[in-house]
């Protein structure tokens, strides 16, 4: 039941959170957005409506349902164990992280004359 003194950006807002989410509907709008604060107008009237649309796209792109700082919320709300996100990771850390052996440094004779005497190869 809606209240009379209700705003309409109120009743948007509120049939935009009943309904359900589209899969990729936040790539679309960030799409769209980019698109459209990147594309040259010719009047300034045509650019200020131009930037104005790209970023309200760009925001809900982010601050959406299903958007970036939503995703990032509720991650945070799970209790993530070191506080580390992963947002576009296609495989597992072990998998795409791999970590070589240390090499063995060997130090020059002349560099480190502080050092015990190194045998020369010479005999």
């Amino acid at each position: 039941m809606q209240l009379p003194d209700q705003s309409l950006l109120d009743r948007l807002i509120q049939l935009d959170r009943q309904r359900p989410g589209i899969p990729g509907e936040h790539w679309l709008a960030l799409a769209a957005g980019v698109y459209l604060l990147l594309q040259p107008r010719r009047t300034a009237a045509g650019r200020l409506a131009s930037t104005a649309a790209g970023a309200l796209l760009v925001a809900r792109a982010l601050s959406g349902r299903d958007g970036a700082i939503a995703y990032l919320e509720r991650q945070a709300g799970m209790g993530a164990d070191a506080g580390l996100t992963e947002i576009a990771a296609p495989w597992p850390h072990d998998q795409r992280v791999r970590v070589s052996t240390p090499r063995r440094i060997r130090r020059n004779q002349q560099s480190d004359a502080s050092s015990e005497t190194v045998p020369s190869s010479a005999a």
